[in-house]
């Protein structure tokens, strides 16, 4: 069975594209303890592809042949949500929704009343056994068992676990693109690691004239950049909030917080949350000049 075929014919088994995704989504979600069902969407999310109607589909079919579209993404959502019934472990709703998810986006839950044809994770479950889902058992000759999950994992509440659900499917959907790129394009794309130190010493450049105040303004500006880098290097983990009237330097006054506290306990993202896409790109803009654009997105 295979996964993908580019143009010139070259097979991607799909056996091996599971453990790929598998291995990078777990990677990914090792920051918040997520490796346990990580192994479990990458495993399972593509065994639809198992049924000898996609496989006909995918080896015959030209590329823009869109006319017998096979739903692929429902199989392994199928066998979580079975897993949730059979052992009453609501953690197997967890890669239900992700798996269910990775080409459409993440489904509602759904009621009982839902049909079929509903996009929802109980209308789509109601797919089991029917045509809409071509019979995809043949992924058990490759896959025997189900990975298990522990019944006390994770144990978050219900505004955590729709969270926790939201980063696994984000690992998931970045795990099986980078998968499906790496074949296509023959190599894997290389990944990036960042240094915050050379960030930190890159803005210290880029803010070096500021602590030469020239007016009473850029004075009070230096003060709350200082402050801000003091706090960030001197704090512990937390939640903490930053008032400063406007022109006083906040964007880059917080991005010297960030960069502080991220050296100090050695953290690996910097997330800045903004109302407005033209903020945003403002912002990444100043970001860029500070910084360096190499390691920013927006």
């Amino acid at each position: 069975y295979y996964a993908n075929v580019t143009p010139d014919a070259n097979k991607q088994p799909l056996h091996d594209s599971e453990k790929t995704v598998q291995n990078i989504a777990a990677e990914f979600t090792t920051p918040f303890q997520g490796e346990i069902i990580a192994k479990t969407v990458g495993l399972l999310h593509d065994i639809g592809k198992s049924s000898s109607r996609f496989q006909k589909n995918l080896l015959t079919a030209s590329p823009n042949n869109q006319t017998d579209r096979v739903d692929h993404s429902t199989a392994g959502a199928i066998e979580c949500y079975d897993q949730a019934i059979i052992q009453g472990l609501i953690q197997y709703f967890i890669p239900a929704f992700a798996i269910a998810g990775h080409h459409a986006g993440l489904p509602d839950f759904g009621t009982d009343a839902d049909t079929p044809a509903e996009a929802t994770l109980k209308g789509r479950y109601k797919r089991k056994g029917t045509n809409m889902v071509p019979d995809y058992s043949a992924y058990k000759t490759e896959i025997p068992s189900i990975p298990a999950i522990p019944a006390n994992f994770p144990q978050q509440d219900g505004k955590e676990i729709s969270m926790y659900i939201r980063m696994i499917f984000s690992c998931l959907v970045d795990a099986d693109f980078l998968d499906t790129e790496a074949f296509f394009d023959g190599n894997a794309r290389p990944s990036r690691t960042v240094d915050f130190n050379v960030l930190l010493q890159n803005l210290n450049r880029y803010t070096a004239p500021w602590q030469v105040p020239t007016n009473v303004l850029n004075k009070r500006r230096q003060e709350i950049l200082n402050a801000c880098r003091q706090k960030g290097k001197s704090l512990e983990k937390g939640l903490f909030t930053l008032t400063v009237p406007t022109g006083g330097g906040k964007t880059i006054a917080s991005l010297a917080f960030a960069l502080e506290h991220a050296v100090k306990h050695n953290l690996s993202r910097v997330i800045y949350v903004i109302p407005y896409t033209s903020i945003i790109d403002q912002t990444a803009d100043i970001f860029r000049r500070a910084i360096g654009g190499q390691y920013i997105l927006e």
